[in-house]
């Protein structure tokens, strides 16, 4: 079994288990993990302007 396989399974588990799931995706692509990360972050209620920090500490990060 492989490791998407397994985390795909453990997530359905988890979900109907009643608890949240995100699934962030990184190809590559720093603007498709921003947006990952801004949508778990909007769901877990952080404030604007901290989740306006967040992605411009992530994109830094991944530019370095």
């Amino acid at each position: 079994m492989g490791k998407t396989t397994l985390a795909a399974q453990i997530a359905r588990e988890a979900e109907a288990a009643g608890r949240a799931v995100f699934w962030v995706s990184w190809r590559d692509d720093p603007s498709r993990l921003a947006q990952d990360l801004t949508n778990v972050a909007q769901a877990l209620g952080l404030h604007e302007m901290r989740l306006q920090n967040v992605v411009k500490d992530v994109q830094d990060a991944l530019h370095t």
